[in-house]
């Protein structure tokens, strides 16, 4: 009988582990957070949460898209922002901070703390184009469509050109 049972309780385990992997692999791990005020993107903190699993439970049915959980004081803090990897912040101390794994469909999506820079953004026709956000202007990001700074594109063009976009998106560039 104490078989039985034993074997029992390795299957309520697997079904458990089973469940907790489902929940983990809509989220993904964030190592390097910066100091940022996340306030302002809170949904809801929670108290008392065992297991960052279990807030994870919690983000999903808020239809969150991070959440950060404290194993020490065991707080699960859900937020309406992705939060993103930072490549000049250290590794960041409890809490821990996951983000949800979506496609990015528009500069304003991008998770917080994400550098200017090139994206793929997956358009509503689920065409994918790659494109500019501007992270670092007063309140972006945005979706820039022409860039003239560098002189290293000429812009005296023809219509078509417009229509069809030019240039490189490292330099001087208009988009469609």
């Amino acid at each position: 009988m104490g078989a039985i049972a034993d074997l029992v309780v390795i299957l309520g385990m697997l079904s458990l582990d089973a469940e907790a992997n489902t929940e983990c692999q809509l989220f993904t791990r964030i190592l390097h957070v910066g100091q940022h005020d996340f306030s302002s993107y809170r949904l809801s903190s929670n108290i008392g949460i065992p297991y960052a699993i279990k807030c994870a439970a919690y983000c999903k049915m808020e239809d969150c898209l991070s959440f950060s959980y404290e194993e020490e004081t065991m707080t699960c803090d859900t937020f309406s922002r992705p939060i993103g990897e930072e490549d000049n912040a250290g590794v960041s101390t409890p809490p821990v901070y996951y983000s949800k794994v979506t496609e990015l469909n528009s500069c304003g999506k991008l998770p917080i703390g994400s550098p200017s820079g090139i994206y793929s953004i997956t358009l509503k026709s689920g065409d994918v184009q790659t494109l500019f956000c501007d992270v670092d202007t007063a309140g972006g990001p945005w979706t820039v469509i022409q860039k003239r700074t560098l002189g290293n594109a000429d812009f005296y063009r023809n219509w078509s050109d417009y229509q069809s976009g030019f240039g490189d998106l490292n330099g001087d560039f208009w988009i469609v």
